[in-house]
């Protein structure tokens, strides 16, 4: 970088690595060590001059001289206590710049850092990546989850009022009750390094079948988040190991935040990871969820697609389903909707399996079995990105028959799924399937959680 200015306290700004400047910033607390701040774009991309100054002098006569200054602040937060080792910079921009768009005014990025381990003096490392600075809803919705999953505050990833969908045991969740909820995952599994497989998005597709508000677009994510399990989670002691939580996601973002989300865990396969299996051993393949084959499952350029619509044929496929007749496969001609060898990766409990004739033994015929009058309320989620399409909605049907080790109750169940599409041509190559397969068996009388607290040497102690 050039033309890099001293900070308030006449410390020399200093070269640590390539793109990065060192200064001793004093904040609220008084902070006194050093803070490498990435700033590798800030000439180039905001057309800014890279400046660190104290936080009260924000905007202050200091800066009237300079157009467009970046500053860098630290920041005072509950997430920066405590042994998990996470802090928050703030960098602004005051002046004529919008990041968001064109006007003045003082906009903000936030982003979360880990401590560098075995250091003498405890530094943050701030990764800057130009994505958040950018109207492109795909690379914010990474961005802010990332952080989360890393410690950040929830103010700074969703709106005040914002709500979210999550699977069981929590359910709709909003303002502490919502805070509440990452911050026991931030503990649980502190610093988790979030791997989305697909991350897509559009303009969400009407269905008049659902009811309720529906979001005007989203952005769609299934992946893991990687962590040691290293204190108490829903009633669960910590085993210290590494888990991979895997999940599928809808967000919608409004603005630079997020309003509405729907987010459902694999709660059966992280009970698996950590010894406290529930269910009985999945028909299909219990392996971890792979990416795509083609390895272009983030999508955040929405590059053009040559192809027929994605959803266009994913409902063709839906419609061959539902057109089954209660006795026979053969009534259900879809078949032709997928490709000889496809991919079906389920939730655990049902696992992974390949082509027709793995999908049918290993997932279709038991489920089948199970709820022969299964129906929908319709798709909170139709989206399509290229050879990508997700849907999403709530699968009912009458317990009929065993299901996934369950006995059959005669309960009306409701399984909520996400189904994330890849295809070839017009055929279906890949389908991944986020299901809360531990809220459905709760509504059929099986709590999966107090079946592994026991398990853990937690039983109930009493009725």
């Amino acid at each position: 970088m050039h033309r890099l200015l001293a900070s308030k306290c006449g410390r020399p700004l200093t070269h640590i690595e390539t793109c990065f400047i060192d200064a001793d910033l004093v904040g609220k607390r008084g902070l006194e060590r050093f803070l490498p701040i990435l700033l590798e774009f800030s000439e180039p991309g905001l057309h800014a001059t890279p400046r660190i100054t104290h936080p009260t002098e924000v905007l202050g006569e200091e800066l009237a001289d300079i157009r467009n200054p970046v500053v860098v602040k630290s920041i005072d937060h509950a997430f920066d206590h405590g042994a998990r080792g996470l802090g928050f910079v703030e960098i602004s921009v005051a002046g004529e710049l919008s990041l968001f768009g064109s006007g003045t005014g003082h906009n903000h990025l936030l982003f979360a850092a880990r401590r560098r381990r075995n250091r003498a003096v405890s530094s943050l490392c701030i990764r800057m990546q130009m994505n958040a600075m950018t109207n492109n809803p795909k690379a914010r919705i990474g961005e802010v989850m990332a952080a989360l999953a890393q410690g950040g505050a929830v103010e700074y990833a969703f709106h005040g009022d914002a709500r979210a969908e999550v699977s069981w045991p929590w359910g709709s969740l909003s303002g502490e009750a919502l805070a509440g909820f990452f911050l026991d995952l931030q503990k649980a599994f502190p610093g988790a390094e979030r791997h989305d497989l697909i991350r897509i998005g559009g303009p969400n597709r009407d269905d008049p079948r659902f009811p309720g508000p529906r979001a005007p677009h989203l952005v769609a994510a299934i992946g893991t988040l990687r962590a040691r399990f290293r204190a108490p989670f829903l009633g669960l002691p910590p085993t210290g190991a590494e888990v991979l939580l895997r999940f599928g996601e809808a967000h919608w973002l409004d603005g630079d935040r997020i309003r509405q989300s729907h987010i459902i865990f694999d709660l059966v396969d992280f009970l698996d990871q950590i010894g406290l299996s529930p269910l009985p051993r999945s028909f299909g393949d219990p392996s971890p969820w792979p990416d795509p084959a083609t390895g272009d499952g983030i999508r955040l350029d929405s590059a053009e697609w040559d192809g027929p619509d994605a959803l266009d044929t994913v409902f063709a496929m839906h419609k061959a389903l539902i057109a089954f007749d209660g006795k026979t496969l053969a009534s259900m001609p879809h078949a032709q909707f997928w490709t000889e060898d496809f991919a079906y990766i389920a939730a655990a409990g049902i696992g992974m399996m390949r082509g027709l004739d793995g999908f049918r033994a290993h997932h279709q015929i038991p489920f089948l079995r199970a709820f022969p009058d299964r129906s929908s309320e319709g798709h909170f989620i139709r989206v399509a990105d290229g050879p990508y399409a997700v849907t999403g909605g709530t699968v009912f049907g009458n317990h009929s028959a065993p299901w996934l080790g369950m006995t059959a109750t005669g309960r009306v169940a409701r399984l909520p799924v996400m189904d994330f599409y890849r295809l070839e041509g017009d055929k279906i190559a890949e389908n991944w399937l986020p299901a809360d397969i531990a809220g459905c068996a709760a509504g059929l009388g099986n709590d999966l959680l107090a079946r592994a607290r026991h398990y853990a040497g937690m039983p109930a102690t009493e009725l």
